[in-house]
């Protein structure tokens, strides 16, 4: 599942990403949610080296 998330990641400035959560059959809440958890968590790593 996580290549599913890091390819609709990697081509979501080319594609809908709606779009491509139906064809790779991922739920876009899912996908959203993991996202969000991504970017708070390279926030906390670039606030961790800025101290």
């Amino acid at each position: 599942m996580r290549i599913r998330f890091q390819f609709a990641r990697d081509h979501r400035d080319a594609y809908e990403v709606k779009r491509l959560c139906q064809i790779l059959d991922v739920n876009r809440w899912s996908y959203c949610k993991r996202l969000a958890g991504a970017e708070a968590a390279w926030k906390v790593r670039l606030n961790a080296g800025a101290s």
